[in-house]
């Protein structure tokens, strides 16, 4: 299913790196060795899209994956979140597929998306799990830009004031908006023990108080 369009400048294990474009109109790079050894194989070489018994790309799970892709590709997330990367079975720029994905990660269970256990740095299955939106706002990793050290409770300079927020079901629930960065944590902890039934870590900084 995939064609190569032109060769790249970069080496994969010694092996040329190719821009390939696949059936269903998707770009990624591929390898020449990776080709010749699919090839041997007598195995089908596409991007990931390839449909099988589950429906393939018409799905959640593939949406997931698709997403899961974009994120660690985009620089605004990169910004925010830090670098994340995506294990080789899954990340079509190392040779993986989404086939790999869902034989590691099964059917997307419905209202669930795919978490990073305790922010872990990379996506693969031994870090990652279909979870509800409230468990993932709670479990992904703290912002970059986040100056309190508590996940959910960042300044706003803007407005010269601390702000609590907490995801529940997809929606954005503010706590608290005030001077007191410690108010704002305490407000965040209740609710954390209210919704999630546990407390989020919090994480030491080295920021001084903008306040």
């Amino acid at each position: 299913m995939l064609t190569a369009i032109r060769p790249t400048e970069a080496r994969r294990n010694m092996s040329i790196v190719w821009v390939c474009g696949c059936d269903c109109g998707t770009e990624i790079l591929v390898s020449a060795a990776y080709f010749k050894k699919m090839m041997v194989s007598n195995l089908t070489v596409s991007c990931g899209c390839t449909p099988f018994q589950h429906g393939g790309y018409k799905t959640g799970t593939y949406s997931s994956w698709r997403k899961m892709l974009d994120r660690v590709r985009h620089k605004e997330y990169v910004h925010h979140y830090g670098i994340v990367s995506v294990c080789e079975e899954w990340d079509t720029y190392k040779g993986g597929s989404f086939e790999n994905f869902y034989k590691d990660m099964g059917d997307r269970p419905e209202g669930y998306s795919l978490n990073r256990v305790e922010g872990a740095p990379i996506y693969s299955k031994d870090t990652c799990e279909w979870a509800p939106k409230s468990i993932q706002s709670y479990d992904t990793c703290r912002r970059s830009d986040n100056t309190s050290g508590k996940t959910g409770v960042r300044w706003r300079k803007e407005r010269n004031c601390w702000l609590a927020v907490i995801n529940v079901d997809g929606r954005n629930i503010r706590l608290y908006s005030g001077p007191s960065k410690e108010d704002a944590i305490a407000a965040r902890e209740k609710a954390e023990m209210e919704w999630y039934g546990f407390l989020t870590k919090t994480h030491q900084t080295h920021v001084k108080n903008p306040a």
